[in-house]
């Protein structure tokens, strides 16, 4: 059930970033330790399929389907950051009417880090794929 939550929350974001062209400035800047590919495997209609993010020094991307989609979410005019440390990066975003927050912080291993949306936290592991 988690999975196909993420699942529909993965697929409204990018509903929200791919409708949302905008030309003003990204207004992301993650911090060093997070920037990279972060993915979780799940088990989708009988395929594994990654999903997760993927940040860079100016913007977030989303890995939806095991695919990176070109769609900044720095671009989406309802999103910002909030948290820019070096514990903890949260930024927030509006879907559906609704303000969503996420809340990333490394992970218990070096290659992984825990985000938490919606009271609910996953785990994404480092992906050199994306």
């Amino acid at each position: 059930m988690k999975n196909y939550v993420l699942f529909a929350l993965i697929i409204g974001i990018l509903f929200v970033a791919g409708c949302s062209k905008s030309e003003s400035e990204p207004t992301f800047s993650p911090p060093s330790w997070i920037k990279g590919s972060w993915v979780q495997t799940s088990n989708i209609f009988g395929e594994d399929v990654d999903g997760g993010y993927k940040f860079t020094s100016d913007g977030i991307y989303l890995i939806l389907a095991s695919q990176l989609i070109d769609a900044n979410l720095g671009q989406d005019p309802t999103a910002a950051e909030e948290t820019n440390s070096d514990s903890e990066y949260t930024f927030k975003f509006t879907i559906n009417d609704v303000l969503t927050s996420i809340t990333c912080v490394p992970g218990s291993a070096s290659d992984e880090i825990e985000c938490t949306a919606n009271s609910t936290t996953t785990v994404y592991s480092y992906s050199l794929d994306y």
